[in-house]
């Protein structure tokens, strides 16, 4: 599985202060509680294999926003490991994402 990151030194993303605190307090968030070695659990990139997306979506429970946190957290325990890829261009955040960030942290613990 790769992943986009825009929390890289060499990302051309341009965020608000407050967007970019909230983003990189979830990622270490993620990283204090579930042990996980990704950057950016909430950039819209991801890639995977369809044979490994066939073993892996069958385990996730979340429906909603806290999915693609989850598949990252389910493959990286499943496979040991998850590939950063180059920085995305910009993408557009939902409020709803820090609520549901933190009750999906809390089902995955």
């Amino acid at each position: 599985m790769a992943i986009g990151t825009r929390l890289s030194n060499s990302s051309r993303v341009v965020r608000r202060p407050n967007r970019e605190f909230s983003s990189r307090s979830y990622n270490l968030l993620l990283r204090a509680t579930l042990s996980v070695h990704f950057s950016d659990a909430q950039s819209g990139f991801k890639a995977i294999r369809a044979d490994d997306a066939g073993e892996l979506l069958p385990l996730i429970q979340n429906t909603n926003w806290f999915f693609d946190t989850e598949l990252l957290v389910v493959a990286e325990k499943a496979c040991g490991s998850t590939n950063p890829a180059a920085p995305p261009g910009p993408s557009v955040g939902a409020p709803q994402v820090a609520g549901e960030g933190r009750a999906g942290v809390g089902r995955a613990t």
